[in-house]
């Protein structure tokens, strides 16, 4: 590279540096664990091969004392459930699938335990609870495939490294700073400007600059990074191919304003 500039830059969602938070913490931690496995206590969501008979149906059921859940969320017993009849089934559209709750007495890893063992069922899962994923609406987010593949430029789907996923738990924090070591950033790009770091040694008595090395680092009016090419306090990019400047494209990876309506989002 022709010119390497230090760069810090505070980022609203970033991934990487979101999971070194989550492990200095044990309590934060556990919460996420806890996200990855979330499920509604007592239930179990039941799959029947086909053309099982409605007796090894009930007789699979009552063996863990399980009631049916229709799917207008009406709890019944074996003996009122009737598979030809398409109000008591807990899915309209696949009748061999049934919602059962247990007693808690049994619970949901015991009754899963027992179910699996029955060679009529095709699968007894819990009940999961499910988020919509923390999307964010920035206009050329969907090309990135790299935080989000759904297998839009023709790769594999799900070939990233799952922002989306990461975002549900941490969106970052504006206390987090990174360093870029680039060719500089366009520091005033409306999808950067917000983040970029001020340097709150070098005040300057609330001025940018003052001739002053106020923190004593050895670099005078280093409020945003430095130049260390120019030797100066200047790390504007300005060594590009083409339409794309480096650092700048590498700054907006790691910390571009998300979910502002346009450009992209930071990781």
């Amino acid at each position: 590279m022709k010119k390497v500039f230090l760069l810090s830059v505070s980022t609203v969602l970033c991934l990487f540096l979101a999971f070194l938070s989550v492990k200095t913490s044990l309590v934060a931690t556990q919460e996420v664990f806890n996200t990855f496995e979330e499920y509604v206590p007592n239930e179990v969501l039941v799959k029947f091969k086909k053309d099982i008979g409605k007796y090894f149906i009930e007789q699979a059921i009552d063996s863990v004392q399980g009631r049916i859940v229709t799917h207008l969320g009406k709890e019944i017993s074996t003996l009122e459930w009737n598979p030809d009849f398409s109000s008591l089934r807990s899915f309209l559209l696949d009748p061999d699938l049934l919602h059962i709750k247990v007693p808690k007495e049994i619970g949901t890893e015991q009754a899963i335990y027992f179910l699996s063992l029955n060679p009529n069922i095709e699968y007894a899962q819990k009940n999961l609870i499910y988020y919509a994923e923390d999307v964010p609406n920035d206009t050329h987010f969907s090309k990135l495939w790299g935080l989000h593949n759904t297998g839009q430029t023709g790769g594999k789907t799900d070939a990233d490294i799952d922002a989306p996923e990461a975002w549900d738990i941490f969106t970052g924090s504006s206390n987090i700073v990174v360093a870029v070591i680039d060719t500089g950033i366009d520091y005033d790009h409306e999808d950067l400007a917000a983040n970029i770091w001020i340097n709150p040694g070098e005040s300057g008595g609330g001025k940018e600059t003052n001739g002053i090395d106020d923190d004593g680092n050895g670099y005078v009016d280093d409020f945003r990074g430095w130049n260390f090419v120019g030797n100066n306090n200047d790390p504007m990019d300005d060594n590009s191919s083409g339409d794309t400047y480096h650092g700048t494209h590498v700054a907006g990876t790691i910390g571009a304003v998300g979910n502002n309506d346009k450009g992209l989002a930071g990781e």
